[in-house]
């Protein structure tokens, strides 16, 4: 991936807003950090546990490196990036640093198998864990140093890599269903790379895949950004599109990338 992609996808991660709202969704804070526009943020890391599943949050920090503190710059908003089938949370360090460097958080899982993606309800625990991890950290200086207050909690999205990018796309929309979202606002930025939907059933989409008593409810601005294509065509958007294309409750951007 291209410096230029990647930048592409930081603006949007901290340009991503709404005045809209949806009527299951509470009405999206307007407190919205300033864009950083200041020379890049050194780029740190910490490899935690979010109830037994191991992730690594990449963060503005103080210094580059393990365990540095965070910014004092924030806070900062965040995206939970899930990761693609033979990969770990180590594996997307130039991606997520480019994404930290310019002020927004990237918390890492380790890979998905394709053949587990169309599972939303153990996605979705895994997404409500790291969620809970991120309330944590920014209540305390004990996981992170200097990130107690620092996490913008009301801002935040979902996003991934393959197989990682098909789990990102399948708990968007599935936010009310959590207990956490009587005070937790729900994800509002969604971005795939690659996104692979193999271990899908053709013609399944989100009315598909979730719980029968489980509402799609995505919240506004309900945007996807999704980017695909490589000069080897090993990731096909054409491939993709149906899933994307069979809901009306998305709005979405497809980039075909060559090069």
């Amino acid at each position: 991936m291209r410096l230029n992609t990647m930048l592409v996808i930081a603006i949007l991660l901290l340009s991503i807003g709404s005045i809209g709202v949806s009527s299951a969704h509470p009405q999206e804070s307007q407190n919205f950090k300033t864009q950083h526009t200041g020379v890049d943020f050194p780029v740190g890391y910490a490899d935690l546990e979010a109830e037994g599943y191991s992730v690594r949050i990449v963060y503005p920090a103080m210094q580059d490196g393990e365990d540095q503190p965070m910014a004092g710059n924030g806070p900062f908003p965040y995206t939970v990036f899930f990761a693609d089938e033979g990969e770990n949370n180590d594996d997307y360090g130039i991606i997520s640093g480019e994404i930290a460097e310019r002020g927004t958080i990237v918390v890492i899982t380790n890979d998905f198998d394709s053949d587990d993606t169309a599972n939303v309800a153990q996605s979705f625990k895994l997404l409500e864990s790291i969620v809970e991890l991120m309330n944590q950290t920014n209540s305390t200086n004990n996981l992170i140093a200097s990130s107690f207050g620092n996490v913008d909690l009301d801002h935040w999205g979902v996003s991934g890599h393959g197989s990682g990018a098909a789990v990102a796309y399948s708990v968007f929309p599935f936010w009310p269903e959590s207990e956490l979202s009587d005070d937790i606002q729900p994800p509002r930025s969604l971005f795939g790379l690659g996104i692979d939907f193999s271990g899908w059933a053709t013609g399944d989409g989100w009315h598909n895949i979730k719980p029968s008593d489980w509402n799609i409810d995505p919240a506004s601005p309900a945007t996807g950004l999704f980017m695909t294509g490589t000069v080897d065509e090993i990731a096909r958007g054409q491939d993709n599109l149906p899933v994307i294309s069979a809901t009306e409750q998305l709005g979405w951007h497809w980039m075909h990338v060559l090069g």
